[in-house]
């Protein structure tokens, strides 16, 4: 005999606004080795735990440098220099180490380590000589130049150049400074590696500072500079962090994406030490990021330089999703040329974890070679 179960199903249904439902939309369309590698996050970070009601950017407006550099400290330890990178890389030996920091004053763990670049360029290659010049993610505060190693294999068969930045780190050094220290490494690139095409490369922090450092060279003026302009061909930015006040979004919450890579505990530990730009800082912060800057502003920049325009990967699910959104539309607005490529994993930066999400990356560079090409 058939049973009625509709109203049992009645019973099942959940709201829309419940955490749960939320958790479970999260997860809609994963694939098995998406969910395999969210609960490989849960066993290193731990479950999506609630975010606290607090509203203000910064929990404690009067800490001392050297207890936040104590707490950031302590992340730097905790956290490898990536468990994934070490399994993604190293592929080929640097050959090149040079030291573009400005900042006397570095992090204990940071101390000898140097910028790495890699010449790729194919032999009796006739056409022009390019560059990735990749900044690093780690909101400023962990990372190092060895995440470049999971774009080398990609830029040894394509005959691109790289060099992954080593940069100074807050609470040692502000965004400005590392700015600088960025274009330094631009200019060498320029003027002792003679190259033509120049491509910045970042995930998270670093395309925020990739976008930084866009702007920087838009606003150059001279003959030398203009010559900068022209070989700054294009910004590939993965997850870019484009909104450092922590609090212009929704999905800086995390209510429905439950995001892996960024645990509500990290948010409340970088708000109680200034991440990234220091305490009572708000203003700066906004200054400092693309989701606050006007029209004319990224018309500036994508009028003045990145004539290939912009690529950007990021997933639909992460937490800085409606960030790169809504900057998305100021570029659409701007007439830049823009590619995308999304997904659905809530990860933030998944692509870092190349070796672990290989159909990801593959789809992501393809995307990007693409972009180069065109």
């Amino acid at each position: 005999m058939m049973m009625d179960n509709t109203e049992g199903e009645d019973d099942d249904e959940e709201d829309e606004d419940t955490p749960l439902y939320k958790k479970k939309a999260a997860l809609q369309g994963l694939d098995s080795r998406e969910l395999a590698c969210l609960r490989w996050f849960e066993l290193l970070n731990g479950k999506p735990q609630p975010h606290p009601d607090v509203d203000d950017y910064f929990i404690d407006k009067t800490k001392s440098k050297e207890l936040i550099i104590h707490d950031l400290l302590e992340i730097q330890q905790q956290s490898p220099a990536s468990p994934h990178v070490l399994l993604a890389g190293p592929f080929y030996v640097p050959s090149e180490e040079v030291n573009f920091k400005t900042m006397i004053e570095q992090p204990v763990l940071l101390k000898g380590n140097k910028s790495l670049y890699f010449n790729f360029k194919k032999k009796n290659k006739s056409e022009s000589t390019s560059c990735f010049l990749h900044l690093h993610g780690g909101a400023y505060i962990v990372g190092n130049a060895r995440t470049c190693h999971i774009y080398e294999k990609f830029c040894k068969r394509n005959g691109i150049n790289l060099l992954g930045l080593e940069y100074s780190l807050y609470p040692h050094a502000q965004i400005e400074d590392i700015v600088e220290e960025a274009f330094r490494a631009f200019e060498w690139l320029v003027n002792e590696k003679k190259m033509d095409e120049i491509y910045i490369i970042g995930e998270s922090s670093g395309g925020n500072l990739g976008l930084l450092l866009c702007e920087k060279i838009a606003n150059l003026t001279g003959e030398q500079e203009m010559n900068y302009k022209s070989i700054l061909k294009g910004a590939i930015l993965f997850s870019p962090w484009l909104d450092l006040t922590l609090k212009g979004t929704s999905s800086i919450m995390d209510l429905d994406h439950q995001d892996r890579a960024i645990s509500n505990k990290l948010i409340r530990t970088w708000k109680s030490n200034g991440v990234p730009c220091g305490l009572n800082q708000q203003e700066r912060a906004r200054n400092l990021s693309p989701f606050y800057w006007s029209q004319e502003r990224v018309n500036q920049i994508v009028n003045q330089t990145i004539s290939k325009g912009i690529f950007i990967s990021y997933s639909e699910r992460e937490r800085f999703v409606d960030e790169i959104e809504s900057f998305i539309n100021k570029l659409n607005n701007s007439g830049v040329k823009l590619s995308k490529h999304v997904e659905k994993i809530p990860i933030h930066a998944f692509h870092l974890i190349s070796d672990i999400l290989p159909q990801h990356f593959k789809r992501c560079m393809t995307g990007v070679l693409n972009f180069i090409q065109n």
